[in-house]
């Protein structure tokens, strides 16, 4: 073997790497798809499962959909609003589908407990936001700038709600890097205004 030989292949190092890489893939795979098979059980044991779409090209799937808790239990979630549902993910121009009819599992993760709310996991930094259910209806929390909002129902919860609160809170841009302990606890007080009957805000466009 010539020294041109020996400096072709990858190094000692990096081939272990490559191992551990391909290892380490195998357990993310395998720990997954026993995730996917829980929640699929449960799902079933539930009756949570439906039939999404089809999309354009995509054709139709059946979603088993489960809410995963904080301490990672799983529930049933008493309905499945606009922004939880599944979507067939895009990569550039090309949308991925998982065959026609195929069962996958979709989790959505829940974040703190309030009577008669489903609360989704709130997070992001300017704005943090979460969303979910209260007494049925859709709710979009927000909370950047100065200020933090609640809005609350109708189709498009976002840009028409039925009802919307707003406070402020210190100075620009403190709102945008609330925690999320503090987002649950401003979702909690706006959810009880909105249950107390206290009328909604001009909503400034």
């Amino acid at each position: 073997m010539n020294c041109s030989d020996a400096s072709d292949g990858p190094s000692v190092s990096e081939a272990v790497q490559d191992i551990q890489l391909k290892e380490t893939l195998k357990r993310i795979w395998a720990t997954r798809a026993a995730e996917d098979a829980a929640d699929i059980a449960f799902a079933e044991s539930v009756g949570a499962i439906v039939t999404e779409g089809p999309w354009e090209n995509v054709p139709a799937i059946r979603v088993a959909y489960v809410g995963v808790t904080l301490r990672g239990d799983h529930v049933t979630l008493e309905a499945i609003p606009s922004f939880w549902r599944y979507q067939p993910p895009r990569i550039g121009s090309l949308t991925i589908h998982h065959g026609e009819g195929q069962l996958i599992a979709w989790r959505v993760y829940l974040g703190r407990e309030i009577p008669g709310a489903l609360v989704g996991i709130a997070g992001g930094i300017a704005p943090v936001q979460a969303y979910g259910l209260v007494d049925g209806k859709e709710f979009y929390f927000r909370s950047r700038g100065d200020s933090w909002q609640m809005q609350i129902g109708d189709a498009d919860v976002i840009r028409t709600p039925e009802w919307f609160y707003q406070e402020n809170y210190g100075t620009w841009p403190e709102a945008g890097g609330i925690s999320e302990d503090q987002a649950y606890n401003f979702i909690e007080k706006a959810i009880e205004h909105f249950r107390s009957g206290l009328p909604t805000m001009v909503r400034e466009l």
